[in-house]
């Protein structure tokens, strides 16, 4: 179940080219939020060792990263599965105004300037404006980049058919350029085309192997059932980035699946060690503990991971699944389920199909059969759902169709 221990999908934005980065102090302004490179030519410095010269400089790029630490004259970020330091003066952040490049435009219009600008019209959540920029881009010179620019649009949109045609446009403009592939593999993984998606991301690792995409092999492989090779993905994003937070997660529930518990519970504890103000890391845990039929932790740390971020959509998440679907009635509680569910969903913005599938079972639990056939429904119009759960999800709407909730039995009770 896609839900438990696995990297959850709540709202895939802009993956293809972000690593998952590590919990940060959200007291500064402008941590834990994107900024916008100002110049082409911006690079990061990487350290390499614990000298003071001791750094590489590694070009950013025209997407936008996201701030790890401010001080006062500079911002470390998370980019292309590196951390490096940039001068906040070669940055723009919140509150992401966009006369900065707006001026540039109205002197001289480039392709460059406009998809900058469609930049800060993207962070700032204005998505129409940032299309429009980025085809004033493509009619000025349709490059690889404008075109990744674009697909990464029509992720966010949801319009994976438009999203893969873009970055086919990437991979034959740019056949040796990882990011094309990258940005086609979610395309197809989200339209539950999990054998194109892998093929994607596999040719993206050979041309330039980074955690994130070796952390997406693992997922689809693991969906594949493909746990042996899918720990050897996982292995690979660790080694490349000792503190991959979403590569310990997935190597725990593959590792699990393999029945090798004490491995799988030394990962979650690095993980816990490594982010202990994470509440995806206590979802994960809540997650393992539900699947081995450990009720009352998995309550335990559902409680603590809403008590680090109340609003967290995985966590009501799970704990509207835990709420309706416990074998043990002591832990069930449809009421409160449906309200939970309906939260994360709101929080999603009702484009997490896995959660409109909690919404179905939560109703069932409360009686509102009705309800949960039509959630169930609505969940099951997502293609990448289907390809990974589709049996379950229609034993489920005949078990709702029957005015009967689900109930989910421990999975890794030894």
């Amino acid at each position: 179940m896609r839900r438990l221990i696995a990297v959850p999908c709540l709202l895939v934005v802009s993956v293809a080219v972000a690593a998952p980065v590590p919990k940060v102090d959200t007291s500064k302004s402008w941590v834990g939020k994107q900024v916008i490179v100002k110049d082409n030519n911006a690079t990061m410095k990487v350290k390499t060792g614990g000298g003071e010269g001791d750094y590489e400089l590694h070009p950013i790029g025209v997407l936008s990263p996201v701030v790890l630490v401010e001080t006062a004259d500079a911002i470390e970020i998370s980019w292309a599965g590196r951390t490096g330091t940039v001068p906040k003066a070669d940055v723009i952040g919140p509150p992401y105004e966009v006369e900065f490049f707006t001026k540039q435009i109205d002197e001289k219009p480039t392709a460059e300037l406009y998809l900058r600008r469609a930049g800060v019209y993207k962070v700032r959540g204005d998505a129409d404006d940032a299309l429009a920029d980025v085809n004033k881009a493509i009619d000025l010179s349709p490059s690889h980049t404008a075109f990744h620019h674009r697909g990464l649009l029509h992720l966010d949109a949801r319009d994976f058919e438009a999203a893969a045609a873009d970055f086919e446009r990437c991979v034959e403009l740019e056949p040796e350029n990882a990011f094309g592939y990258r940005g086609r593999g979610e395309a197809r993984e989200l339209s539950g085309k999990v054998g194109d998606a892998l093929a994607d991301y596999t040719k993206a690792n050979e041309l330039a192997p980074e955690p994130w995409t070796h952390t997406s092999v693992g997922r689809l492989l693991t969906v594949k059932k493909e746990y042996a090779k899918a720990e050897a993905e996982y292995d690979a994003a660790l080694k490349l980035n000792p503190k991959h937070m979403s590569a310990y997660l997935g190597r725990a529930g593959v590792r699990f699946e393999q029945k090798k518990d004490a491995d799988a519970d030394a990962d979650l504890l690095a993980v816990e060690k490594l982010f202990p103000n994470e509440p995806q890391v206590q979802v994960s845990r809540a997650s393992a503990a539900f699947r081995r039929g450990r009720y009352a932790d998995a309550d335990r740390l559902l409680a603590a991971a809403l008590r680090l971020n109340p609003k967290h959509a995985g966590a009501l998440n799970l704990r509207a699944w835990l709420l309706a679907v416990c074998p043990d009635a002591e832990f069930r509680d449809g009421a409160k389920a449906v309200e939970l569910a309906t939260e994360a969903c709101k929080q999603t913005k009702w484009k997490a199909y896995g959660f409109l599938d909690t919404l179905a079972a939560a109703s069932a639990e409360a009686g509102k059969f009705d309800d949960a056939v039509k959630w169930q429904k609505q969940a099951m119009e997502d293609a990448n759902l289907m390809a990974r759960e589709g049996e379950e999800l229609k034993k489920r709407l005949e078990a709702y169709t029957a005015k009967k909730p689900h109930r989910e039995e421990p999975k890794w009770k030894r």
